[in-house]
């Protein structure tokens, strides 16, 4: 997973999609920062690759949800974990939603064990440089988001360096996993689509499996 920003690809879709814009953001940010290699330019590029990364995430959410929803495999607890809300009940008995904030790492790694379950046979193993790295610049986001001191501010050459690496992995994790759920909804749809009209044509093993579906349901 190491594909970079084609920026004629960028030019294409950037004016109406959202993650388009945000990348396109990134690419303009990167440039700022090659023309005058100042510690603003790296802060501003730091925040711009996470606002990217956020986006990503939403997206990559999203498409795995709806392809959950299809292969009906999205339990009303993962959906309340997607949507980052929990519910109680209030001393006069109503109920009430209280919103619960998953951390982006969290939220990631959730998405991608619905995508497991709903893909047989795939696993994604988080073990890797990829990952460290986006750990790292999480820390390095919130100490120039929430700084104590000046040296805070700071950013060095080598956390450069990672949070560009991370930045390139997440957003070619969340592509590759979205096409494999993706490519697993495409296939049981073929599938459906096959029993339907086996079923139409009076298939008489379609026919049998049918009926021997409805009487394990009843």
């Amino acid at each position: 997973m190491d594909r970079k920003i084609d920026e004629n690809e960028l030019h294409k879709v950037f004016s109406e999609d959202l993650l388009g814009i945000l990348l396109h953001d990134v690419l303009q940010s990167m440039q700022r920062r090659t023309a005058s290699d100042t510690q603003a330019l790296r802060r501003d590029l730091i925040r711009t690759m996470f606002a990217a990364i956020e986006g990503a995430s939403w997206e990559f959410r999203t498409r795995v949800r709806s392809a959950a929803i299809e292969l009906d495999g999205l339990t009303p607890i993962i959906e309340m974990a997607l949507s980052e809300k929990t519910y109680f009940v209030t001393e006069s008995g109503e109920i009430a939603e209280q919103t619960r904030y998953i951390s982006l790492p969290a939220m990631i790694r959730l998405t991608t064990r619905l995508a497991e379950n709903i893909c047989p046979g795939f696993k994604f193993d988080f073990r890797n440089d990829g990952w460290s790295n986006f750990k790292l610049s999480i820390q390095i986001r919130h100490r120039i988001t929430h700084p104590k001191n000046i040296i805070e501010l700071k950013i060095t050459d080598e956390e450069i360096t990672t949070a560009e690496s991370a930045f390139y992995w997440i957003l070619n994790l969340t592509q590759y996993i979205s096409e494999v759920t993706l490519l697993e909804l495409s296939h049981h749809t073929k599938t459906m689509r096959k029993v339907v009209d086996d079923l139409i044509a009076g298939d008489p093993k379609t026919l049998a499996l049918y009926q021997a579906a409805i009487n394990s349901d009843e």
